[in-house]
Parts: C-alpha cells; structure tokens; sequence
C-alpha cells in the first residue's frame, strides 16, 4: 500500500512541513534570551534533562498546548464549521480521560501515552515511532466506539446480526466521517485523503506488510493525529447535548491510569482500576521489557500440572495466545512475528517443550487472533474451531495474569 501511495503520503508531509521552510517550525526556539545557570550544570542534572528529553513525563495540560501548536494549522480551512481548536484538544482529552465501558476504556492511556511521546520527546528512533504509530492505528476504531457510546450511551451497532462492529462500522456511525468522500469542498476533501490513507494504514498494518520510511511514518503520524482530532471536533455539540462539558470535565490530575486485569471463573477479563500504576511497556529499557517477557514465559510454560499435557502452555496454537498478550501489552510490536521470533530465540528457553514455529504463528494471526484481545469473539465459530478459539483464549488470559503480576509498579 504504502508503494502505491507513496506520492500521496509524501505530499501530505510536505505540506505539513511548509511552516519550517518559512522559519516557523515548532522546532526552532529562541535561546538568546535564556540565562546560565551560576556555575553550569552538574553531570546529574545534564542525565536527567537528557531523560526527560526521550522520555518526557506526562504533563497533559502542556500536551494539549504543544498539539494545539502543532496541529492547529491543518483545521484552519475549517474554522467556519469547526468549534475553535482550544476546544477540539480539550474534548479529546475530555473524551479519553471519561469512563465508558471498561472494554472501550482500556485504550485510554495507551492512545496518551503515545501521544505524549510522539508530541514531547526529542530524537525519538524509528522503531519508536513505528510501535506508537501501531498504538495509535490500532486504537482508533476504538476511540470512535467510545465516542459513539459517551454520545448515544450505546454501543455502535454491526451490520451483521452477530458479529462486532468493524472500523468500517465506526467510520459509517458518524455523519462528519461519512459524509468526506461526497463534499466538494478542498478542506473536506484534504480529510477525506487523511480517513483514506488512515483506513489503509490500518488495513496493512494488520496485516503486517507495511514497510515505511521515517519521513512516511512521520507523516502517518501526523494523518492518524489529525483525524483523531477531525471527529472529535466535528462531535463537540453532540458530546454537549449528552451532558459532557470539556472545561468542567478538565482533570487536574496528570497520572495516566492503567487498567488491570482479572479474570472470572469463565476465564473471561474483568477490569478494574490499579491503585498502583504499572510502567507502561514502552517506558521500559529493551533488556526490561524482555527480561519481563522472558521472567513471565517462563512461569507461563511451568503453570499447569507436572505432565506436559495437564500444563496450560502444551500447544504451538498456544504461542497465538503468548504472542497476542505480549503485543497488545506493548513487549512486542503487533503485526511483525517474526521480530517476536527474534526476541523469543535471544532468551535461550531451555525448559521449553514446544519450541517457536514462526511459519504455523504468521499462518495462525488472521480473524479474530489478528485484533486485541479484549476484542475476541467467538461469534462465527463452532465445532473445532471453537474448542481452538476457547482454548487459546484461557492460554492467553493465564498470560496475562503472569504478564501483568511480572510488570514493574510506579
């Protein structure tokens, strides 16, 4: 995809980088005007600007000023029938941080979390990029499913009697998303290019063929921002008539909540709120979120009974569930098995019994393995298929578990 539309993608970015050939890139600041510090700086204190450099902590009211900078040029031709774009950064924060449902509520600090890195830190690397990109991508149909509950205080509703709604589901349930393609206008039919490249972007990430630059995932970066910001600007009367109101709403507080898990005697996920907050994955170090990852296979393949066929991890159709847990956790990127290979041969597992086969896990990522686990259904499924489905569904709740007990707490 990105092939074919590399012209279109490429034109995009440079539109948005004509603010820097005119000397007014967010990126220049003015240092005339800054005073030395009496006797210069301490080792420590150069370290820990360096690190809140990469990896800057999360000051949401110094998030929403540093969007409405950088973005706030990309809506100006829509200004006549758009609420100001003060407002727009206060309703999508207003948005995330509002409880809906807890399956809707889970991505809420994964989307600011990647937000805040991709808006705040300096010289973030590729791969970085790449996964908060993934993040963001992924959690888009689901952000407009929560908007679409918090104004109708239902769930979006399938077009198939059975089945779950689709990003195409999503897309349809809101007027200002549907209607792009057939408004002549040019600021309309700029977002309407942005909702085609997103759903693309989206379609090949899923399916793990997408190969990009750095100037490319920027710019994607920049289209799945914008529309983020486009549904929920053109949604702000709505969320009002429901009884929400941004400025009264605005939190004080700037600590990104994390969801925990349990899970039920079905073994289906319950949510709750962690009193103690978990380290977000990708605030870990590599060798952390691999020795974590390492740390949790290893309980994982000893949980069970002491024969191999009473142990819970006994199947290569297990490794879906293993693998499904550690992307949508952040400990892998979702969409690419075979980095995941890698990290899994780089730990050496001698105690395992049913060693990796990339080829039967990349065969096995499609339907309902290829979306988050929280997600899942077995709608469609019977028979065999649906004794495979309930069995990697319990394997990767057990993972979980592991998973998050092994997490660090702030």
């Amino acid at each position: 995809m990105i092939a074919d539309n590399v012209e279109q993608l490429f034109a995009i970015f440079m539109a948005d980088l004509r603010n820097v050939e005119n000397g007014d890139s967010d990126f220049d600041y003015d240092t005339t005007n800054q005073t030395p510090r009496q006797g210069g700086f301490s080792m420590e204190d150069l370290m820990e600007m360096a690190r809140k450099k990469i990896r800057p902590e999360y000051d949401e009211r110094k998030l929403q000023e540093r969007i409405v900078e950088t973005y706030s040029d990309h809506f100006k031709g829509l200004s006549r029938y758009m609420r100001s774009f003060n407002e727009t950064t206060r309703n999508l924060f207003m948005v995330l941080n509002t409880p809906s449902l807890p399956i809707l509520d889970g991505m809420d600090s994964v989307v600011k979390e990647s937000l805040n890195m991709v808006c705040m830190a300096e010289g973030l690397s590729l791969s970085d990029k790449r996964m908060h990109l993934d993040m963001l991508l992924m959690r888009y149909e689901v952000y407009l499913k929560k908007l679409y509950y918090l104004i109708h205080k239902e769930e979006i509703p399938a077009r198939e009697e059975g089945q779950g709604a689709t990003l195409s589901n999503a897309v349809f349930a809101f007027p200002a998303l549907r209607g792009l393609k057939n408004n002549p206008m040019p600021a309309y039919q700029e977002f309407s290019q942005r909702l085609t490249m997103l759903r693309q972007l989206r379609n090949d990430e899923s399916h793990a063929s997408m190969n990009m630059t750095e100037q490319e995932v920027d710019a994607a970066l920049r289209i799945v921002i914008d529309m983020y910001l486009f549904v929920t600007g053109m949604n702000i009367t709505e969320l009002e008539a429901a009884g929400y109101d941004a400025d009264e709403m605005q939190r004080e507080s700037t600590v990104i909540p994390v969801h925990s898990y349990s899970y039920n005697d079905e073994g289906s996920p319950e949510y709750s709120m962690a009193a103690e907050s978990f380290i977000l994955a990708n605030e870990l170090t590599e060798e952390q979120r691999i020795d974590v990852l390492c740390k949790s296979l290893v309980q994982m393949m000893n949980h069970g009974g002491y024969r191999a066929s009473d142990k819970t991890f006994c199947k290569q159709r297990h490794w879906v569930a293993v693998y499904r847990i550690a992307a949508d956790e952040g400990f892998t990127i979702d969409g690419q098995p075979r980095y995941f290979k890698q990290i899994v041969d780089g730990m050496h597992l001698s105690n395992c019994e049913v060693p990796l086969n990339i080829d039967t896990l990349e065969r096995s990522i499609k339907g309902v393995y290829s979306t988050s686990f929280v997600d899942w259904s077995e709608n469609g499924l019977s028979g065999k298929n649906l004794d495979e489905y309930k069995d990697i569904k319990h394997c990767a709740g057990v993972f979980l578990k592991i998973l998050s007990d092994n997490r660090p707490k702030r």
